[in-house]
């Protein structure tokens, strides 16, 4: 692979991230919300905490900050708790 496609490749990234209102999130969060729209597009619609950390893109994460990230796409909407849970299942809100 050229550099001239990683920087197409970083464009297009770029321009997905804007048109999912996504350009002010951390690249953590955005990863997270990545793994957990992959996640549920396999069938699972409720993601559990564990699945999320297991994902290769998550797995090197410190727990501290991964929860940290989780909190913050809570507050700003961008993800919720499942239905019946108040921590440990996660889904994608409405929005997505």
């Amino acid at each position: 692979m050229s550099l001239k496609t990683l920087a197409q490749l970083l464009e297009m990234v770029a321009g997905l991230q804007r048109d999912l209102g996504l350009e002010d999130a951390l690249p953590l969060e955005r990863d997270i919300l990545a793994v957990l729209g992959a996640l549920s597009r396999e069938g699972q619609s409720d993601v559990r905490t564990e699945s999320l950390m297991e994902h290769p893109l998550l797995a090197d994460v410190p727990k501290a900050s991964f929860h940290r990230a989780l909190r913050s796409l809570l507050k700003r909407g961008l993800i919720q708790h499942a239905d019946g849970y108040k921590t440990g299942r996660y889904r994608l809100s409405p929005h997505f």
